[in-house]
């Protein structure tokens, strides 16, 4: 075996605390959209933030059980720290906010605020005295070789469906990129048209108006198999459809002049 029996226990623990995140979060944000919303980055029913969060809790107060303050205070820290550093690597890798707590009271940079760190801590405390203690005896049931089975058909199901997320995320970083071009191109063309350029710029700018709607339409794509589990997330366009549409009239007044 390439790994020891805890080392599976271990990665049954992380996927079972993915999906209970994904429970959680999926529940809040439906009941706050009034429908039902499949949250998070992945297609699959797994929060890795949780998972991470609740496997950096049960580890670090494996010695502090005896003191639920503690056991509290390390979990708002921690988590805080986690999620603070989770935001700031989509933010810098992406381009863009999968999570905003800007409307939040006492919320730093929108990416952590108080409320979520207090939702953390107490979360640490029913982790660390019930649901950690009764998930590990559920877990030990398994069988051995059951157990390892499921841990590596779940990772593959995980790596799989990670590898995908992020190369549609790319992707429409890509997209974002190609739309902020045209963008530029349409602008320039709106000051910069003259009397011999009219019958070209006509001709330039309808083929760049082809091109934005097939990107608009893969951003909408992108949108409705990332953003409906992500109603938080924000992403920023060059230009919107209103200010598109007063460049291309300013555009065909000038060509028919």
């Amino acid at each position: 075996m390439f790994i020891s029996q805890t080392q599976i226990l271990f990665v049954l623990y992380f996927f079972t605390y993915c999906f209970i995140g994904w429970c959680i979060e999926s529940s809040i944000v439906s009941i706050e959209m009034r429908k039902f919303v499949n949250r998070g980055f992945l297609r699959a029913p797994l929060l890795p933030l949780y998972g991470c969060a609740a496997m950096i809790i049960v580890i670090c107060t494996d010695s502090l059980k005896e003191n639920p303050t503690l056991v509290f205070v390390v979990g708002f820290v921690m988590t805080t720290l986690l999620e603070y550093a989770t935001g700031c690597l989509l933010e810098a890798v992406f381009g863009r906010s999968y999570w905003d707590y800007n409307d939040y009271k006492f919320n730093f940079q929108g990416r952590i605020s108080l409320t979520s760190s207090l939702f953390w801590g107490f979360l640490s405390i029913l982790l660390v005295y019930t649901v950690h203690p009764a998930l590990s005896v559920c877990i030990a049931l398994i069988p051995p070789s059951l157990a390892a089975w499921l841990a590596a058909l779940i990772s593959l199901v995980f790596v799989l469906d990670a590898a995908f997320s992020i190369k549609a995320a790319f992707d429409i970083t890509k997209i974002s990129a190609a739309y902020a071009h045209i963008s530029k191109e349409i602008s320039y063309l709106a000051e910069n048209i003259t009397d011999e350029a009219r019958e070209i710029a006509r001709e330039r700018l309808e083929a760049l108006n082809g091109t934005r709607r097939e990107l608009l339409q893969n951003i909408d794509e992108f949108k409705r198999a990332h953003f409906r589990g992500n109603p938080d997330m924000k992403t920023k366009l060059p230009i919107d459809s209103d200010t598109f549409h007063d460049l291309k009239e300013k555009i065909l007044s000038r060509i028919s002049k």
